[in-house]
């Protein structure tokens, strides 16, 4: 050991043993409060070197602004990020802390931040999986409407694109260049008297099916005899 290792520091030798100890004080009972212990913290009190909690307000304002800080940086982040995040930030806060008791004698708690940053992180990652929950339910909505009236590649390009084509819950005009069939069906109007709204609707569903798909083996058929 070098000779200068105790030189400007105060060495407090003693028993921290039970029964050895001849301080006796209320509080000497489980655990014992040692002599060693009191003569240290008297020390510490003589040098100014008390532990300060860090303010209730400054914790508070701490809270505030971590909270939607942690929303602000976990948002639209991968998983790995975001996990990297919830675990990295609470260490740094417990470094901080260790830091500030090591070096300023400053009590700073990590409880409620850490909270703070975990409660973050599962508000988020419950709103994005209700938002996806909920843009499926639409999605599907959306597809059984329309599969009902136009083909699925159709009903797939309008569902990738709505956002131009829906704003605030509303159909929007839209300019677009089109295919449209027109097509009188002979002897339509006995053929409705004799049907349900139901069996109607299903019966011109086959229909329009069937010619979509005549129309469609034309137009293939005309393309390869082009090429």
């Amino acid at each position: 050991m070098k000779a200068d290792v105790f030189t400007g520091k105060i060495v407090l030798v003693g028993v921290t043993a039970i029964g050895l100890d001849p301080l006796r004080i209320p509080l000497n009972e489980n655990p014992p409060t040692t002599g060693v212990y009191l003569h240290a913290a008297v020390i510490n009190l003589l040098n100014s070197r008390l532990l300060q909690p860090l303010d209730q307000q400054a914790i508070l304002l701490l809270l505030l602004i971590l909270g939607p800080a942690m929303c602000w940086l976990l948002d639209n982040r991968r998983l790995r990020v975001r996990f990297a995040i919830a675990l990295g930030l609470p260490a740094m806060l417990l470094a901080v802390a260790l830091w500030a008791f090591s070096y300023y004698h400053l009590w700073i708690t990590v409880a409620a931040p850490t909270g703070t940053v975990i409660l973050a992180a599962f508000s988020v990652g419950l709103r994005d999986r209700w938002e996806k929950l909920r843009s499926e339910r639409e999605k599907q909505q959306l597809m059984s409407l329309f599969e009902k009236y136009l083909a699925p590649e159709t009903a797939n390009m309008i569902w990738q694109r709505k956002s131009e084509f829906f704003q605030n819950g509303e159909l929007q005009a839209q300019e677009q260049f089109a295919t449209v069939l027109f097509m009188d069906i002979r002897g339509f109007t006995s053929i409705s008297e004799r049907m349900t709204p139901q069996e109607l609707f299903s019966w011109l569903n086959m229909y329009l099916d069937a010619m979509t798909e005549c129309i469609r083996l034309k137009l293939a058929l005309a393309f390869i005899l082009v090429v």
